[in-house]
């Protein structure tokens, strides 16, 4: 969870644009990967971990109301757990299955996936900066 923390806050500050874009965000495999592997027992500590660095991030480095940065990162998070919902939603329903090898075949599959899930967390994100 700490690891987790220290990635999104690195990310958000390593590569930032607008105070929410991030270019380099390592957290996102992580999380991801994590969800994908354990399910819900490491949801609540991806919820915490990615709460606390977003909110500390958006206090720090944003210039805006406080309660607009609680609620910001409230949707991003909302946002990185859809990301991780879909992409293991998608790797189930292609029977993508994480001890198995990829082979050329599913190596293409994993790539869609892996661009389905990116197009929608960086949608997400925007919108939720859309709506202040």
């Amino acid at each position: 969870m700490i690891a987790l923390a220290i990635f999104t806050f690195v990310g958000l500050t390593g590569g930032e644009f607008n105070n929410a874009a991030a270019i380099f965000y390592p957290a996102a495999g992580i999380y991801t990967a994590f969800y994908f592997l354990y399910r819900k027992k490491v949801l609540p500590g991806i919820i915490v971990a990615l709460l606390i660095a977003n909110i500390v991030f958006r206090i720090l480095y944003s210039d805006e109301l406080i309660y607009i940065s609680f609620i910001l990162s409230g949707f991003f998070v909302l946002s990185n757990l859809l990301e991780a919902y879909v992409f293991a939603y998608l790797m189930d329903s292609f029977k993508m299955h994480q001890r198995d090898g990829l082979d050329f075949k599913t190596l293409g599959k994993f790539i869609i996936i892996i661009m389905i899930t990116a197009i929608l967390g960086a949608l997400t994100g925007v919108g939720a900066l859309s709506i202040f």
